[in-house]
């Protein structure tokens, strides 16, 4: 379990809340940066959602 999770989940209440937070976060710092919400569902997304998956079983 990373840290950055477990920071997301004491702030959410429910595990979907948590991912649903940290993906939000993620993408915001993304977009910040200059990417696109069309690359980060390509290409980021899916990295997303093998790393943090686990936080929704």
């Amino acid at each position: 379990m990373s840290v950055l999770a477990e920071r997301f989940q004491a702030r959410a209440q429910t595990p979907l809340g948590a991912y649903m937070l940290l993906q939000s976060a993620l993408l915001s710092i993304w977009l910040a940066n200059g990417g696109s919400v069309d690359e980060w569902s390509l290409r980021l997304a899916p990295a997303f959602r093998k790393r943090y998956g686990w936080m929704l079983a």
